[in-house]
């Protein structure tokens, strides 16, 4: 049988966590086991009056985030954006329209399970949620409402696996870089990112199963709400949207394409072994239409990923007063094994 475990999160400020507007409503209370296969994250976000040239306001995708714990045991390095958990199946679906003053715009991501996690009855899941937002605008976003949906099936068998897959996710958030109105199109200077130890990293004492390396490149721009506006991107304002776009509607082939074009990566491992060797386009390395390199690879306790990234920004005229900003952000997606007992330790491992 299918169930759901949900809430909402009421009104979350800037700066702010929120814990479940329910008590005990990712508790379950089924009497059986629950294999839970994904998690659902949903908002509604209205586009804000502006002036002629204003900016887009706060990437939501990047600034709603999410901490998970199964029991004791850890399921995110912290909150982490949710454009980093959800793997983009849809690109379409995740670069919407551009919007005009007072669309509201719904926003739907959801993070299936490599393995689906099983959920024994009365132990909770403990889920927060929090609304960061890192980027200079004149419209920042309002308190935001957030849907959350554990989704998955009853577990009839009434036996007790032997072993649980805890999914677990980590994550590595770059500075946002700001652009300077130009007088000219080009080129801002290049500016280079490293991932520390600590970002791509297995802190466990067991093996951690990859599934995926995502990326995101979150932008705030800024434009005109007139389809010829130099700024006018599709793909700036709400959700979990790459800056992958080359949208017509930039004037004067301004395109942005920063995933193809302006940011680059290189990867090795802990081991100082090349697995990306000279850089290379993200986009090209980890496909652009699902933002997930599949990699299905282990990485062992104490073992990380170090990328080093290189970005340059496309430079634009007409953008009023407020500078292009950008973000590059890198996840790694996966699941650790652990002896069903272990799991429910009171220490994590």
């Amino acid at each position: 049988m299918n169930v759901a475990l949900f809430s909402t999160f009421t009104a979350i400020p800037p700066s702010s966590v929120r814990s479940p507007d329910s008590t005990g409503c990712f508790v379950n209370l089924y009497g059986k086991p629950i294999w839970v296969r994904d998690i659902t994250w949903d908002w509604d976000w209205e586009v804000p009056e502006r002036d002629t040239v204003q900016t887009y306001g706060t990437p939501l995708g990047d600034a709603i985030r999410c901490g998970l714990k199964f029991q004791n045991q850890p399921m995110t390095n912290g909150r982490i954006p949710v454009c980093l958990l959800a793997k983009a199946t849809n690109w379409r679906t995740h670069t919407p329209p551009f919007s005009a003053s007072g669309d509201v715009v719904h926003s739907t991501v959801t993070w299936t399970f490599g393995a689906p996690l099983w959920l024994p009855p009365n132990v909770p899941l403990t889920i927060e949620i929090g609304h960061q937002n890192d980027f200079v605008v004149d419209s920042p976003a309002d308190d935001q409402t957030v849907d959350v949906t554990l989704r998955g099936v009853i577990d009839d068998s009434g036996l007790e696996p032997e072993y649980i897959d805890v999914p677990y996710a980590t994550a590595f958030l770059g500075a946002v870089q700001s652009s300077v109105v130009a007088a000219t199109t080009g080129l801002a200077p290049m500016v280079t990112e490293q991932t520390a130890q600590t970002d791509l990293f297995n802190p466990f004492s067991v093996p951690l199963n990859i599934d995926r390396m995502q990326y995101e490149i979150s932008v705030s721009s800024h434009g005109s709400d007139e389809a010829g506006g130099a700024a006018n991107a599709n793909f700036a304002p709400t959700d979990a949207t790459s800056a992958q776009d080359q949208t017509s509607l930039l004037a004067a082939s301004q395109n942005y394409g920063l995933d193809r074009r302006y940011v680059q990566m290189k990867l090795t491992s802990s081991r100082g072994r090349n697995l990306v060797k000279d850089f290379i386009p993200i986009g090209c390395v980890i496909p652009s239409t699902t933002r997930a390199w599949e990699t299905k690879s282990i990485l062992n306790p104490a073992a990380y990923y170090v990328a080093t990234l290189r970005e340059e920004m496309p430079l634009f005229t007409d953008r009023g007063e407020l500078p292009f900003q950008m973000r590059v952000g890198l996840s790694l997606v996966g699941s650790r094994r652990l002896k069903t007992a272990e799991a429910f330790d009171t220490y994590w491992r």
